[in-house]
Formats: structure tokens, sequence, C-alpha cells
């Protein structure tokens, strides 16, 4: 009993506390609201038609001494992939060879990234001190340069791509 005069003024604070949070789920009634994504993104795929083959673009990128390696197994049920995936042995590279569009739109893809306040973003097409990661396209080829695996040589990493597009271009 003595130790409940010690502590009078600590029981009164948590008996308050205690009220004010059954008040507030008494009266408030909180309710979960499910988080919907807002419309699908603005734009359509940066293509209209395949051009480039897989071995188009490990043949481009193998002449600016940047081997590819395919990620991509056959899908099931067999048929050509939506999406053939290839990178680099350190995955500095990620190299991404779309194929019908109709069929990469009906997978859910988007070229849209990440939703933030309010607005869809696509990533940038350099290296900065906030990227993760520089996107560059050309017909249906996309690739992303890893800025972190890059580090300071980014800018030389992007310039190969370039270089890369500008064989995938000659070859056809």
């Amino acid at each position: 009993m003595r130790w409940v005069h010690g502590h009078v003024a600590a029981i009164g604070v948590v008996a308050v506390a205690l009220f004010a949070t059954a008040g507030v789920f008494a009266f408030a009634r909180p309710e979960f609201h499910q988080y919907v994504m807002p419309s699908p993104p603005p734009e359509p795929l940066p293509y209209a038609k395949v051009t480039y083959s897989a071995t188009d673009a490990q043949r481009a990128f193998r002449g600016v001494d940047i081997n590819l390696v395919l990620h991509t197994h056959e899908p099931v049920p067999v048929g050509a992939p939506p999406i053939i995936d290839l990178s680099n042995n350190g995955n500095v590279v990620v190299v991404d060879v779309f194929g019908d569009p109709q069929r990469v739109a009906a997978s859910g893809f988007s070229d849209y990234f990440n939703f933030a306040n309010g607005h869809w973003l696509k990533a940038p097409k350099t290296c900065s001190s906030t990227a993760n990661g520089a996107e560059r396209w050309h017909g249906n080829v996309r690739v992303i340069v890893s800025c972190a695996r890059a580090g300071t040589s980014a800018g030389v990493w992007l310039r190969r791509v370039d270089q890369a597009f500008a064989q995938l271009a000659v070859s056809r």
C-alpha cells in the first residue's frame, strides 16, 4: 500500500493514457484503407516494333569490350520470351532486349520505375549523386548502367553503351 501512495502521479498518468487510447478507438474509429496506385504510367513503351535481337545486342556490346551473359531461360509454356535479360559479369551494365510490344505491355512492364510525390518518374539518363542507375534506350534495347557499381568511371561506361548503340544501328 505504501508503494501505491508513492506512485500516485505515475499511476494517474498511465490511467489517463489508457482512457485516452480507448476513447480514440471508441470514437474515432480508424479504418484500414487499401493503398491504390494511380492510373498507369502516362506513356506507352518507347518502341513500336522489334528491331534488334539478343544476338545483335551481344555482338554490338562485344564490339566495345562488354561481354554480355544471357540470364533469361525459356519460359513456360515454351515460346519467345517478351523480355530477354543480359548483363556483364559484374552487373555494371544490364541489357534488356524487348520483344513484341503488346506482349511486353501485357506482362505489366512499364518504363516508369517509381511513383513519388504524385508523379511517375523515369530513370535518369546519366549518373549523379542521387541516381542508382542510368537508363538508355535504342529501339527495343534498354541498357541500365549501375551508377554505384560503375563508381567514378560511370561516364566511361555510358560512353561505351553509346558506342555499342552506334554499332547496333550500323548492323541493321
